[in-house]
């Protein structure tokens, strides 16, 4: 299973993305969650939705940035989402500086409210010799933000 949680970013701006993902009935997370019946996990949607977050700061940052996530917050959950049905991810940027980032973000199914949660992000520049990243996550980073967003949305960074 690839822990890439999002199959499209559909729409980025200066302050807002928008990411969607279907997760099917193949998926190895449905052979325990639940046989027969599978229903996405409550942290998988949470994930999504922080990834979502994640990937709009990369770009922001020029990818010379990468964050991690530091709280979720305030989180609801209202339905359940099954196997084919399409997530969209929807994330708007409450605050951003000084390392920090925070966002209010939702997950809903055919318009339908899923989840929401207040996530917080702290944000690592991927050159520091002490930061937890290798800098060579910079190539990797703008390769798989092209395969999700589109070759266009890395040459506007």
């Amino acid at each position: 299973m690839s822990f890439i949680l999002i199959d499209a970013i559909v729409q980025l701006g200066d302050t807002q993305v928008i990411a969607e993902k279907t997760f099917t009935k193949e998926d190895p997370v449905f052979l325990d969650h639940f046989p027969g019946k599978g229903i996405v996990p409550g942290s998988l949607l949470v994930e999504g939705m922080a990834q979502t977050c994640g990937w709009w700061i990369s770009w922001k940052e020029k990818f010379a940035r990468k964050s991690v996530l530091l709280l979720a917050d305030r989180i609801q959950f209202r339905h359940f989402v099954k196997p084919g049905e399409l997530i969209r991810f929807e994330s708007r940027l409450l605050g951003f500086g000084e390392g920090r980032a925070q966002f209010k973000a939702t997950a809903s199914v055919a318009d339908r409210f899923v989840t929401k949660a207040e996530l917080s992000f702290a944000i690592f520049p991927l050159n520091d010799p002490d930061g937890p990243f290798d800098p060579s996550l910079q190539a990797w980073m703008m390769e798989k933000f092209r395969d999700l967003a589109g070759p266009s949305a890395v040459e506007h960074t």
